[in-house]
This record gives C-alpha cells, sequence and structure tokens, in this order.
C-alpha cells in the first residue's frame, strides 16, 4: 500500500516531467493505490509517459482499452495500438498480450493468425511461459503453422519448465498419448502431479482419477478424493460429479 509520503514524492517527481513517475502514479490510480480509484487519470498519467516513449505504460495502456472493449471497436483498436508501440520496444509482456489478442480474435476471422503467430512466437523465443504455451497449442492445432506436435511439445516443455500450470498439464497428456514424444506414463503422471500441486483445477481432477482408478498411480481412495475435491471446489464439474459418483454408492 503507498503511503501518503511516498505518494507525494511521486507527485512531485511528475512536476519535473519524470516518465516513471507518471508511470507510477497511473498505477497508483488504476489500483486505488494510496488514492482514489480513477482509471481516466490513470490513462492521463500513462499517455504522458508513452508520450516519453516508456514501454510499460504503452503496455499499461493497451490493457485498459482492450478491458473496456467488448469488441474490436475504437477502444479495441487503440489497445492493440497501444500494445503495438510497446512489443516493438521489445516489451514481452506486450508481445504476449498482442499474440493472444490476435490468436482469440482469429477463431472468428483468420486474418488476424499470422499476427498471432508472429507475437507468440517473439515472446516465447524471448522465454514468456504463457505465450510459449499458447504456441505450444498452435502448432498441436495447426493453427496458424503447419501442425507439429514434436513443436507442440517443445513449447510446452519451456513453459512448463517455468512453472506454468497449464503447459504442464497440456505436456502431460502429451506423454499420456504419446503426442510429439514417446509414450511415457511416469512423465505423465509427474507433469500432472506438478500441474495439480499449483492448484490447476483439470490436472488435479485427473490426479484424482488416477488414484481412483489405480491403473498408472496405486490405488488410494483417499488421495483420490482429496485432489477430487480440490477441483470441485474451484468448479471443475467432473469432479464434483465423481465426488457425487461416491457418495451415492
Amino acid at each position: 500500500m503507498m503511503t501518503q509520503e511516498e505518494l507525494e514524492l511521486i507527485k512531485n517527481d511528475t512536476i519535473s516531467g519524470d516518465e516513471w513517475a507518471q508511470c507510477n502514479l497511473a498505477l497508483c490510480y488504476e489500483e486505488g493505490d494510496g488514492v482514489e480509484q480513477d482509471v481516466d487519470k490513470a490513462i492521463y498519467w500513462y499517455t504522458k509517459a508513452a508520450e516519453q516513449n516508456n514501454a510499460v505504460a504503452k503496455h499499461r495502456l493497451g490493457m485498459i482499452y482492450l478491458s473496456e472493449s467488448d469488441e474490436m471497436d475504437e477502444d479495441w483498436e487503440k489497445g492493440i495500438a497501444w500494445l503495438t508501440q510497446s512489443a516493438k520496444q521489445g516489451f514481452v509482456e506486450a508481445m504476449g498480450v498482442l499474440g493472444f489478442e490476435y490468436l482469440y480474435r482469429g477463431q472468428t476471422e483468420e486474418k488476424f493468425d499470422e499476427p498471432a503467430i508472429y507475437w507468440l512466437s517473439k515472446a516465447a523465443d524471448l522465454g514468456h511461459a504463457e505465450s510459449q504455451r499458447w504456441l505450444g497449442q498452435c502448432y498441436l492445432n495447426g493453427r496458424g503453422v503447419e501442425k507439429d506436435e514434436k513443436q507442440a511439445v517443445y513449447w510446452y516443455t519451456q513453459s512448463a519448465e517455468q512453472g506454468y500450470a497449464d503447459a504442464q498439464f497440456l505436456l502431460s497428456l502429451c506423454y499420456e498419448r504419446g503426442l510429439g514424444v514417446e509414450k511415457d506414463m511416469e512423465k505423465a503422471v509427474a507433469w500432472n502431479m506438478k500441474a495439480a500441486e499449483q492448484g490447476l483445477a483439470d490436472a488435479q481432477f485427473a490426479l484424482g482419477v488416477r488414484y481412483d482408478e489405480g491403473e498408472v498411480l496405486p490405488h488410494d481412495m483417499e488421495q483420490a478424493i482429496y485432489w477430487y475435491t480440490q477441483a470441485a471446489e474451484q468448479g471443475n464439474e467432473g469432479a464434483a460429479n465423481a465426488l457425487k459418483g461416491l457418495t451415492d454408492n
């Protein structure tokens, strides 16, 4: 929480035109930290910093405009424009957001597939875990690129090794099904476990099933119920049904 003394120091620095002070003050207004939340004032100060070529401010502006847009309207276009400027300056978070945003829009308009792959690849090459996960998905499904299960596994692995839970679970499925790698149930379970321990509901449900069925892991109903419960509490329908089935029996 920002103290009033710290806030005053930031405000004083904005007077001299310090871009990082402007960016920090904008963040305070965006999050309501030490001041009343005010998105318009956040936009004002982010814009001041962005006009000084601050890549972080451009990224934050892009995110605000995207959050205020449900469709590809004027706010969406503003958001994309600011994110593109930030990404071109090498800000990896902006690259990742651009890639995913184009990927999402590409579900209805294929023209967005090319920029989606371009920005996801840029971010993935720089080690952005979420982009690596989505690039892997593109290779697995042949979306915007030629289908290549080995490349999918490569990018899932890059992401998973950084601790990205979604990629860990997807990688476990690849090992379980032999997609792009030799089938390996030991590795499948290991990655499944890592994702479940991080709180990913689908992975928790899958782990519960493994303990319930007792084929890959030892049959252990206490563990099965534990993982079903963890997943069900997050709204996983399959886990909730599994628990109900055990109760009914």
